[in-house]
């Protein structure tokens, strides 16, 4: 019995330190469970909240959302005030007469600067103003917007004279007025359709800026004879015209008359021309329609259209203007309301 007292007490002082150490472990365990218990309540609490709270609106999002606004408002008007500050707007009080005298006036001066920078113009050139070399405007209120193309063309005009071409050939405007034998001609012509009623309404307002719009603009068509370098000296002064200008439509013709023979010639020297006389019945009509041309065959100077002479040009540019006094309107009420 005494030889085995000593191994029970050893064994039971290890029992008891394996107990505290589980005691220590467990009591750890339990601390850390009750920390994570009451960060888990505390997590619930806050996303509770979060449901059931209101948070719009924010103060802070709502300082910083005007913040932004008024930024990207000083930037749409800086832009369109850059874009708008040297456009043409329509002369709301000018009377008939004084477009006559204004028309008669700038016919003159382009005439004149046509002379000085060696343009060819044709006899009695109105500029698309034909109808008024001897009439009056019919209606009183289409004035302003006629006075607005004529200072539109003026500066078109200037723009090529600039660029040296050789020879103004005409100048398109939109027609919106309308006369009085055009309208008798219609109704002579029967009970429009209402496709024609909407594109004539279409016309007649063309240029007009409507209540919320943030532009208008005018298409014309210029139609010149020039050289290459002039050419792109026009299309460049477009560009940095103060005006707003987009070029909208572009055809360069050659109507040089040797240059097809010359290029038939050369390509049949090179055997390059096809549809001959030994193409049976199919080759007969081609032969009467003129032989096709390879053009790979044609030396490279045959082939150049653009360069070596003059060439036709119709260029076609929009005109924009716009809404400077609605705009700053508009942003003043903003501004009021917030």
């Amino acid at each position: 019995m005494k030889s085995h007292k000593p191994m029970l007490i050893a064994g039971g002082a290890v029992v008891l330190v394996l107990l505290l150490v589980v005691g220590i472990f467990l009591a750890r365990e339990v601390r850390r469970f009750r920390d994570a218990k009451q960060d888990l309540a505390g997590a619930q609490r806050r996303l509770d909240q979060y449901y059931n709270s209101n948070p719009f609106p924010s103060e802070t999002n709502v300082e910083q959302l005007s913040k932004n606004r008024e930024s990207a408002q000083r930037f749409f008007s800086a832009l369109l005030d850059r874009m708008s500050e040297a456009q043409i707007e329509p002369r709301e009080k000018m009377r008939q007469t004084e477009f006559q005298k204004l028309f008669e006036k700038t016919r003159k001066t382009l005439v004149e600067g046509a002379a000085g920078h060696e343009v060819a113009l044709k006899d009695e050139f109105a500029f698309g103003f034909d109808r008024y070399v001897r009439d009056l405007p019919h209606r009183a209120e289409d004035v302003p917007r006629l006075a607005q193309q004529l200072e539109v063309v003026e500066q078109l005009c200037g723009v090529l004279y600039a660029a040296r071409v050789r020879e103004l050939l005409s100048v398109g405007r939109e027609v919106f007025e309308t006369l009085p034998d055009t309208a008798s001609e219609r109704g002579r012509g029967g009970a429009p359709s209402e496709d024609t009623e909407a594109d004539e309404a279409a016309r007649r307002r063309a240029g007009i800026m409507e209540p919320d719009a943030l532009y208008a603009r005018w298409h014309f068509t210029l139609r010149f004879r020039a050289t290459e370098g002039s050419f792109l000296d026009a299309l460049n002064r477009l560009a940095q015209s103060r005006m707003f200008v987009v070029v909208t439509g572009l055809a360069v013709t050659n109507e040089k008359a040797e240059l097809e023979p010359v290029i038939r010639s050369e390509a049949a020297s090179r055997g390059g021309l096809t549809g001959g006389a030994d193409s049976g019945r199919r080759g007969s009509r081609r032969r009467r329609a003129g032989p096709r041309v390879d053009f790979r065959d044609v030396p490279h100077l045959h082939r150049v259209a653009f360069g070596n002479e003059l060439v036709d040009v119709t260029l076609g540019v929009d005109v924009y203007r716009f809404a400077k006094k609605r705009r700053n309107e508009t942003a003043a009420a903003r501004r009021a309301e917030s």
